[in-house]
């Protein structure tokens, strides 16, 4: 049973030496932010969201019908 409650201290004991010698500056200091969505999509995701290929794939299938 002393052992658990050792190991518990030393590893609080690190913890808290852990986070009093990290640099302001250090990356794993900082905050995580939250996750952002973009406003709007940037361009076309796939084919079937690009006006353009839409476009060319039902002038390709009024030919084709022809």
């Amino acid at each position: 049973m002393h052992y658990l409650l050792l190991l518990i201290l030393v590893v609080a004991l690190g913890y808290v030496l852990w986070h009093l010698t990290r640099s302001p500056g250090d990356p794993a200091s900082r905050a995580p932010r939250p996750a952002s969505r973009p406003s709007a999509p940037r361009g076309p995701i796939g084919p079937d969201d690009d006006p353009d290929f839409l476009l060319d794939l039902r002038r390709k299938n009024q030919d084709r019908d022809s």
